[in-house]
């Protein structure tokens, strides 16, 4: 073989290799799919670091993901996911779906234009 055709080869291969170590996306089956007293450590690994992480009032640190859902170029739909951990696993979980409203008000740079 010659030198450009291994290359190629390793170039091909490391392009591979490099695509599948990415997370997975936090969708509503994935996070069904979580159980409880999941490490954290293997929740990070399998679906990577939360969008926000904080602590509640309750004592829990809470990992929250979003999955926005879209039609085209809008956003149609957006949920929620909340992970409640507790001495390093997961103790509780929750989500919420929030749908933007159907439409907006066109916005009217002129005030006295009344239309």
């Amino acid at each position: 073989m010659n030198r450009q055709w291994k290359m190629f080869i390793l170039s091909t291969a490391a392009l591979f290799l490099t695509g599948c170590g990415k997370y997975q996306d936090m969708t509503r089956e994935n996070f069904y799919s979580v159980q409880l007293q999941t490490p954290i450590a293997q929740l990070e690994k399998k679906y990577g670091k939360p969008l926000y992480k904080y602590h509640d009032d309750q004592g829990y640190e809470v990992y929250e993901y979003v999955e926005r859902v879209y039609l085209g170029n809008s956003v149609i739909e957006q949920n929620y996911y909340y992970f409640f951990i507790k001495d390093g696993v997961v103790q509780k979980k929750g989500q919420k779906v929030m749908t933007p409203p159907p439409w907006s008000e066109p916005y009217n740079a002129d005030p006295i234009l009344d239309f």
